[in-house]
């Protein structure tokens, strides 16, 4: 099937000492990552006769669990102080055949959780015992031993055993029911009916932080406008979530007061892990409110949210460190989110209008030009919700014809619906992260030995539930704790890490580049999204009439301010990654890149925009006003441009997106050695440490640090290379040296 190589032993018969071996390679995009393991049956038809279960044998076992490394960080965290020297945590992991294995009880900050040890110790495979005929010593620190069943394909040359947990070694030949071992310490008492153990590669990579300074998270959410918001309509939501569960409070309004939004958080969790919600949970999260509405404060108010456990209550807190929640504002805020949409003043411009439930144009039965703009508010009273407000997205040329940026939803009606034009401020909210909680320790599990595959997450106490010794007596100069376990990345997952065989040495840091051999590719085109925005003045007698026009972009209804006609990179950039609905996340979603061009934008600019960021890259975004970005020449609140007099902007796509690989310091796109923009696909088993070289050559700067004057060139010399296919060209004096001691 398309993605699985399959590989047959070339010498093999068949018959005893001699199995058929097939390796199966899932190497296509459909199954990456994990895979069960493959099962098999017998078939009545087409196997020779004499040939059953009892004299044959078929067995599958997986070699190498596929997809990325299972990663998990086990975190204590502390609001401040010290603990005394008492096991204080453990913790448990589960393997895919439900073995435990525990830590045990472990002093608060120790080096090493020794988990590696246990896995070593503990976890054993197989289901053979030790058959009749037993051990036989052939000499040489080597031992035959007899099986249950076959064991070619189940026990091969290389693995570790230790049959009866008295006979370890490795085994050196597998044939039939026989293998044989080479002892590690020259000594083998397995007996009949031991088990036979096989002991998995469990390799476990540990990482210790050391003692750091905790820290307790701050967020920051922040309400602003541009104008003074006229409203005390409870219009938002906040959620938190913790450890993969999400909970939000009831519907708050514009400038609550921080006691308000502490009861509401406080509520929501059992943050002391004892079982309930109560009184013990209030204050885990300090609620701070700054501003006071007014334009030194954006119109607006700022809250800060300090995740730093509780002032009056000693034991655990789940919100320290690096566990402090995740808080948002409900996306759907208003009507559409379960609360009620920010009004303000409310202006009736006409009691005559016509609606159809699940349009989005309404019809007025005078023009209303001059008196509604696109990005107006409206309420209109045949609404299903009567204070949902509406956002005008254009007006007919009539002015008969409004449309809104989403269908009404409401009752249709015949010149009967009023509509009320909304002034004031509308309200914005962002949320930042302003001070990264940092745990006391942590430690990083990497479960990189074959036997792991995807792991549940670890196991971790409750600080103080007496699975250990300490309790809150024992914190000194502090009051909380919490012990933490995440899944940092998921064992058996499609990865883009490379995995090495031995760890790098050398001088470089970050990121640097990396070679290989062939097969040959091209690297993959980036598959980004590049739009192109042109501003001009194509009117040859006056350029510019209107001065300095300003204009607004708009992404699904979400505007930016008003932006300089000849504004900036940094500022049209800024503009566009503020735009929620086309960057959600608080990193930069596109690159901005200013140009002139006389003949392609007169008298104007050309601004190249690159959808580069994570949000975006690598995707098919929306052209430009068909669900794009759309450009707002008139906007009451700019400076309107002078499209009579040449005034113009173009928005335009100049290359689609579509899907691709990532481009990144760790990864490269493969693209087909015929073409760059069609992918590249390794057809060779998988492999580790593998070279990289790039075919097109290299080139190396020399630069003499201590000698002084002039240097003689160096020479090539291109060793075992065929001469006529390779060169070694030395560029003299990039830089001429000067001994400034001589004449």
């Amino acid at each position: 099937a398309d993605g699985v190589r399959v590989t047959k032993s070339s010498s093999s018969t068949g018959f005893t000492g001699a199995a058929h071996f097939y390796t199966v390679y899932f190497e296509g995009q459909n199954v990456a990552g994990d895979i069960s393991q493959l099962e098999y049956e017998y078939c009545a038809n087409g196997i020779p006769g004499g040939v059953n279960a009892s004299n044959s044998n078929v067995s599958i076992k997986t070699i190498l669990q596929g997809g990325s490394v299972e990663h998990q960080r086990i975190t204590l965290s502390s609001d401040s102080g010290t603990i005394e020297q008492v096991s204080s945590f453990m913790v448990s992991i589960s393997d895919h055949n439900s073995n435990s294995l525990s830590s045990g009880c472990l002093q608060w900050g120790v080096s090493s959780l020794g988990l590696a040890s246990v896995a070593g110790t503990e976890v054993r495979v197989g289901s053979l015992i030790v058959g009749s005929n037993g051990v036989t010593n052939i000499g040489d620190n080597t031992f035959d031993i007899h099986a249950s069943g076959f064991v070619e394909g189940v026990i091969d040359v290389g693995d570790k055993v230790n049959p009866g947990g008295n006979c370890l070694g490795k085994i050196i030949e597998s044939r039939a029911t026989t293998v044989r071992v080479l002892s590690e310490n020259g000594s083998c008492g397995a007996n009949p009916g031991d088990q036979f153990d096989i002991i998995p590669d469990t390799s476990i990579i540990e990482y210790f932080s050391g003692q750091r300074t905790s820290v307790s998270q701050i967020v920051s959410v922040t309400l602003f406008s541009d104008r003074p918001v006229l409203t005390n309509a409870s219009f938002f939501k906040l959620q938190l979530t913790i450890d993969g569960v999400s909970m939000f409070t009831s519907c708050l309004h514009f400038g609550v007061d921080a006691g308000t939004v502490q009861t509401e958080i406080d509520s929501l969790f059992d943050y002391n892990q004892d079982g309930v919600i109560d009184s013990m949970d209030s204050g885990h999260i300090h609620v701070t409110r700054h501003g006071d509405g007014s334009a030194t404060w954006g119109y607006g108010y700022v809250y800060d949210f300090e995740s730093k456990g509780s002032s009056m209550y000693a034991g655990t807190s789940i919100v320290l460190g690096t566990n402090a929640p995740t808080i948002e504002v409900i996306k759907n805020i208003g009507s559409s989110g379960g609360c009620s949409d920010a009004s303000g003043i409310e202006d009736t411009i006409d009691s005559s209008v016509s609606t159809v439930d699940g349009n989005s144009q309404i019809i007025f039965p005078s023009t209303v030009s001059g008196s509604l703009h696109p990005g107006n508010r409206i309420k209109i009273d045949a609404s299903s919700d009567p204070d949902r407000i509406y956002f005008v997205d254009n007006i007919s040329l009539d002015g008969l014809t409004v449309t809104l940026t989403e269908n009404f939803d409401g009752t249709s009606m015949s010149q009967m619906a009023t509509v009320d034009l909304i002034s004031g401020g509308v309200p914005q909210i962002s949320v930042e992260v302003t001070r990264h909680g940092v745990d006391e320790y942590f430690y990083d599990l990497f479960f990189i030995g074959r036997f792991w595959g995807n792991l549940s997450p670890a196991q971790v106490n409750v600080f103080g539930d007496g699975s250990c010794d300490a309790t809150s007596a024992h914190i000194l100069d502090g009051m909380n704790r919490y012990i933490g376990a995440t899944t940092i990345a998921e064992g058996g997952e499609p990865s883009d890490v490379i995995v090495l065989d031995s760890g790098y040495h050398g001088d470089e840091e970050g990121a640097t580049d990396i070679f290989d051999v062939p097969p040959i590719f091209r690297v993959h085109d980036d598959t980004s999204e590049i739009q192109q925005m042109i501003i001009k003045d194509d009117d040859g007698t006056v350029i510019w009439g209107s001065v300095s026009p300003s204009y607004k972009v708009s992404f699904l209804g979400e505007s930016t301010g008003c932006i300089d006609y000849d504004g900036e990179e940094a500022e049209v950039e800024n503009a566009l990654n503020g735009l929620s609905n086309l960057c959600p996340s608080v990193g930069a979603c596109v690159t901005v890149t200013k140009s002139v061009d006389s003949v392609v934008a007169p008298n104007g600019f050309i601004y190249n925009i690159y959808f580069n960021g994570e949000e975006v890259a690598r995707k098919n975004i929306a052209d430009p006003g068909v669900g794009g970005l759309i450009v707002d020449l008139s906007h009451t609140d700019c400076v309107a441009f002078d499209t009579a007099g040449g005034e113009a902007i173009e928005l335009v796509t100049l290359k689609q997106g579509s899907w691709s690989e990532a481009f990144s310091s760790t990864t490269i796109p493969l693209g087909s050695l015929a073409s760059s923009s069609m992918p590249g696909k390794w057809r060779g088993k998988n492999a580790l440490g593998l070279p990289l070289y790039r075919v097109t050559g290299m080139a190396w700067t020399v630069e003499f640090d201590t000698y002084l004057g002039n240097a003689p060139p160096l020479e090539g010399d291109i060793g075992t290379l065929p001469a006529s296919a390779a060169s070694v060209v030395i560029h003299d004096d990039v830089v001429r040296g000067i001994n400034p001691t001589t004449a």
